[in-house]
């Protein structure tokens, strides 16, 4: 239905997701700008003791900002492990 040449119920559609590829692996891209502070926030982590991830608070601290501007800032678990399993596979 439309009424003033607006839409009166909600879109159908949904925006795609911006990605990246990472060694051949189709991967959801990081954040672009930094979250709010206080906001929880995901990164790719390495270790052979736990989980793919390093869950983080934004407070716009130096490592806050070199996360962001190398583009490993998610806001999900689900994007950051996906970034990280696409970046351990060897080449």
């Amino acid at each position: 239905c439309i009424a003033h040449g607006y839409a009166t119920h909600p879109s159908k559609f949904r925006i795609k997701p911006k990605t990246i590829t990472v060694n051949g692996v189709v991967v959801p891209r990081g954040e672009t700008e930094a979250p709010k502070i206080g906001v929880k926030y995901y990164v790719p982590h390495f270790s052979i003791f736990g989980e793919p991830i390093r869950e983080l608070e934004w407070y716009a601290a130096q490592s806050d900002k070199n996360a962001l501007s190398h583009g490993v800032v998610y806001l999900n678990k689900e994007d950051a492990i996906a970034r990280s399993k696409a970046m351990l596979i060897a080449q």
